[in-house]
């Protein structure tokens, strides 16, 4: 069927997706995907459960897990050897972006651009449907920009801050 790389931060995963599942890093897995609306999936993986959310790019997309947002690039074999031969010396940077996991409004922005954060802080407050989701890093590092301000609407994938 199709194989690609997934890169979610630091960490590397081989797919194949078969017909009796998906293996990742060769190990078969009994995958149930249920599409929700347009960019939004529900993913049941060995019996836990995933809510996924595509930004405006299709190689790249944000999975939102216990209110963790991770950033993750799909990758063919293709894709893999442009970007090799496409890549210039200034793109050393490893900078993050992290995107809103659902629309609502930010209401309390906890930590400002320039600051260093370690994996789990706590960056940003978004309100949705009457509920506080407080927004945290999965990665450490320092906070390049915040992209949002307080009482700031913001829609499902917009971007919220850099994490470099």
């Amino acid at each position: 069927m199709s194989k690609f790389t997934l890169h979610i931060d630091d960490k590397h995963f081989e797919v194949d997706e078969r017909e009796e599942g998906l293996a990742i890093d060769g190990k078969l897995h009994d995958v149930n995907i249920h599409k929700l609306t347009e960019n939004e999936y529900s993913i049941l993986i060995e019996a836990k459960s995933f809510h996924l959310f595509f930004n405006n790019c299709r190689k790249c997309f944000c999975a939102r897990i216990d209110n963790h947002v991770f950033e993750i690039k799909r990758q063919t074999l293709r894709d893999q050897l442009a970007e090799r031969f496409l890549k210039t010396s200034s793109d050393h940077s490893h900078a993050v972006t992290f995107r809103a996991p659902m629309p609502g409004l930010v209401t309390k922005v906890i930590r400002q651009a320039d600051q260093q954060v370690n994996e789990g802080d706590g960056i940003l407050v978004v309100e949705a449907m009457k509920m506080e989701n407080e927004i945290k890093t999965s990665k450490a590092g320092i906070i390049k920009k915040i992209f949002v301000r307080e009482k700031q609407a913001v829609e499902k994938g917009d971007p919220l801050f850099i994490i470099e």
